[in-house]
């Protein structure tokens, strides 16, 4: 029995060395995460690329972020230069990104090499910043959609995306909806006929 087991462990071992780690994901937030404001105010939102490892490089992005479009409107987008500055043709960047609707669309693809672009990016760095403004009073949230990431060879990249939220103005509780008030007459006219019947 102890034979048998032996070349298995060892087969498990083997490959355990001889394969690649899983590649942790990488993270895509809003900062700040929250914020409020007014009717007229404009929000500045980054969007913030973090947990890289040291091994990994961010080399292409495609990505939507869908917002309330009745609560806010989208203003500007910059990118920034973790994949090199395509405004000045800093090394070879394809980039580009519009807001239309309910969303802003931001894409960029880098021909860096990897050292390049692991000293542009370190662990984390901020990949675009956003404005709107406020238009109506209430919650708007910021979701990321549609999100693909590669890195510096266009391989896929693993990414875990949390959401951001705007407030404008003051958003009215919901209120506890009250019984009727015919229910409410029903139920303790009820109570009262069945108190009587037990008397008797």
């Amino acid at each position: 029995m102890k034979k048998s087991l032996m070349p298995a462990t060892l087969l498990t071992l083997v490959l355990a060395l001889c394969l690649p780690a899983a590649a942790s994901a990488i993270t895509l937030s809003f900062s700040p995460e929250s914020q409020s404001g007014n009717i007229g105010d404009t929000f500045t939102v980054d969007i913030i690329v973090g947990d890289i490892a040291a091994n990994e490089a961010v080399g292409s992005y495609d990505l939507d972020i869908t917002f309330n479009n009745t609560i806010l409107s989208g203003q500007t987008i910059t990118l920034g230069n973790g994949l090199g500055d395509p405004t000045v043709l800093e090394g070879l960047t394809l980039a580009g990104h519009s807001f239309s609707g309910n969303k802003a669309n931001l894409f960029e693809t880098s021909l860096e090499d990897f050292a390049t672009l692991q000293g542009l990016q370190g662990s984390s760095f901020t990949l675009a910043t956003l404005t709107f403004k406020g238009e109506a009073n209430g919650l708007s949230f910021l979701t990321f959609s549609s999100i693909l990431f590669g890195d510096e060879n266009g391989d896929e990249m693993e990414v875990s995306a949390t959401r951001g939220v705007i407030q404008v103005g003051e958003v009215e509780p919901h209120p506890a909806p009250e019984p009727a008030s015919l229910t409410l007459l029903l139920g303790g006219s009820l109570i009262t006929a069945l108190r009587l019947r037990r008397r008797r």
